[in-house]
């Protein structure tokens, strides 16, 4: 729901980062927005979700700005970074979302909450 925070923790590496999160806007199979802020940056997200030729294609939109003088002048070297880790993670979800496992959790879940 549009306004909804979450926290969330993530660990890499034995390291934990922990994000706070705001949703913006959202429309079903179309739109996720939301704002991401922890300690050294607040990014605002858009992910549009469009059809193609019977396939989706996700288009993002990330604005990023550094809370601090540091971060600011280690940005440019970092964003690269942020891109590719972006990518990875879509990749990641196209791979989940067309395995066949994937598939079958979602037919038992479906048929579990049916009946």
């Amino acid at each position: 729901q549009v306004g909804s925070k979450y926290e969330m923790v993530f660990e890499e590496n034995g390291e934990e980062f922990i994000l706070q999160e705001k949703m913006t806007g959202f429309e079903r199979n179309k739109l996720f927005a939301f704002d991401m802020s922890n300690e050294f940056l607040v990014s605002k997200v858009k992910i549009i979700f469009e059809e193609e030729d019977g396939k989706t294609r996700i288009t993002s939109f990330t604005e990023t700005i550094a809370k601090n003088f540091i971060f600011r002048s280690l940005f440019p070297f970092m964003k690269s970074q942020f891109q590719e880790r972006e990518q990875e993670s879509y990749a990641n979800l196209k791979r989940l979302i067309e395995s066949q496992d994937y598939h079958n959790d979602l037919l038992k879940q479906f048929s579990l909450n049916q009946g």
